[in-house]
C-alpha cells in the first residue's frame, strides 16, 4: 500500500494531507475506475480548493495587528453590477497604496466582493497595517468603513471561509462571478512539496515536527467522494505564536528521513525477532 503527504508551510502554520493518487498505488494493487464528478460536484471541489489557496495565502502574508476592513455602499450608492464594483474596488486600492508610500509602507491586500440578490453591496479587504480607520474613512466615499484587527495568528482560516461565502453569495445573485478574490502582486506565496510514502496502513493521524503543535480543530478525514479511498488533514501551529523559518521543502525532507529511520528500525526489530525465534528453535531441537 502507498499514498501521498503534502507539505505546506504557510507563515506560522504547517498543513498535511495523506491521500491517494494514481501515481502513489503499490505494485498489484488495483487501482479503480476514475469516476466523473457532476457539474455541482466540481463546482464545491473548486470551491474548496480555492478556500484552502486562500487561506494559505492570509496566512503566509499577514500577522495580528494588520487590518480587516469592510466597506459598506449606502443604498444610493450600489453600484449596478459586479463589474462596476470591481472597478469602485480597484481605485479604492490604488488610493490606499498612494497614502501606504507616502508612510513608507509597501501595501499588501486581499479583497473579495460581496452582493446580494437585492443589490446590496460590500468589499471585504485584509490588508497589512499602517493606516488608521479615519485614512480609510477619507478614501471611502459611498459608505461606512469598519475596521478590526487581525487577532487569530497563526490561522486565518476562519477569516478565509467567509472570503469564499462571500464569493459564493455573489456568484449566486449575479450568476456570473470571475475571480473569487483579488490579491497585490507582492504577496509571497507559499510552496507545497509531496512525496510517497509506502506503508502497510493509512494511518489517520499526523506526523510530528519540531516547533509546532496539532490543532485537533482543523483534523479532516473520510472517504474521497472521486475515488473511495481515504484522506487525512490537518494543520499544524507553531509553538508560542513564533515563526519558525523552515520551507516545505525542509520539512519534509525531515519527515522523509524519519520516515526512513523508523523503517530501518522496524527491520533491525524484525530481524532481531527472528534471530531469537531461531535460537529458540534450534535449542529446542538440540535438546
Amino acid at each position: 500500500m502507498a499514498y501521498m503527504l503534502s507539505v505546506c508551510v504557510a507563515g506560522g502554520t504547517v498543513e498535511m494531507k495523506k491521500y491517494h493518487t494514481g501515481r502513489a498505488y503499490a505494485k498489484g494493487e488495483k487501482r479503480k475506475a476514475k469516476i466523473k464528478p457532476s457539474k455541482e460536484a466540481q463546482k464545491e471541489l473548486n470551491y474548496r480548493n480555492a478556500e484552502d489557496t486562500l487561506r494559505r495565502l492570509m496566512n503566509h502574508n499577514f500577522v495580528n495587528g494588520d487590518h480587516y476592513l469592510t466597506l459598506d455602499f449606502r443604498k444610493e450608492e450600489r453600484p449596478e453590477s459586479v463589474k462596476e464594483l470591481q472597478l469602485i474596488a480597484a481605485d479604492f486600492v490604488k488610493k490606499c497604496r498612494v497614502r501606504l508610500k507616502k508612510a513608507g509602507v509597501e501595501m499588501k491586500y486581499i479583497y473579495c466582493m460581496e452582493r446580494g440578490s437585492k443589490g446590496a453591496c460590500h468589499l471585504h479587504m485584509v490588508v497589512n497595517d499602517g493606516l488608521r480607520a479615519k485614512d480609510y474613512q477619507e478614501l471611502w466615499k459611498y459608505g461606512a468603513v469598519h475596521l478590526d484587527p487581525l487577532n487569530t495568528y497563526p490561522d486565518f482560516g476562519r477569516l478565509a471561509s467567509y472570503f469564499i461565502k462571500y464569493a459564493r453569495k455573489t456568484e449566486s445573485a449575479e450568476a456570473s462571478l470571475g475571480k473569487k478574490w483579488y490579491a497585490s502582486r507582492n504577496l509571497d506565496k507559499p510552496v507545497v512539496e509531496k512525496m510517497r510514502i509506502s506503508a502497510n496502513t493509512f494511518r489517520n493521524e499526523p506526523m510530528k515536527v519540531d516547533g509546532y503543535e496539532v490543532c485537533k480543530e482543523t483534523e479532516r478525514m473520510g472517504i474521497g467522494s472521486f475515488d473511495g479511498y481515504e484522506y487525512y488533514s490537518v494543520r499544524l501551529y507553531v509553538k508560542d505564536g513564533k515563526k519558525v523559518n523552515e520551507t516545505s521543502k525542509c520539512i519534509l525532507t525531515k519527515l522523509r528521513q524519519r520516515s526512513a529511520q523508523e523503517r530501518w528500525s522496524r527491520r533491525i526489530r524484525a530481524g532481531d525477532a527472528h534471530k531469537r525465534r531461531t535460537e529458540d528453535g534450534k535449542r529446542f531441537d538440540d535438546s
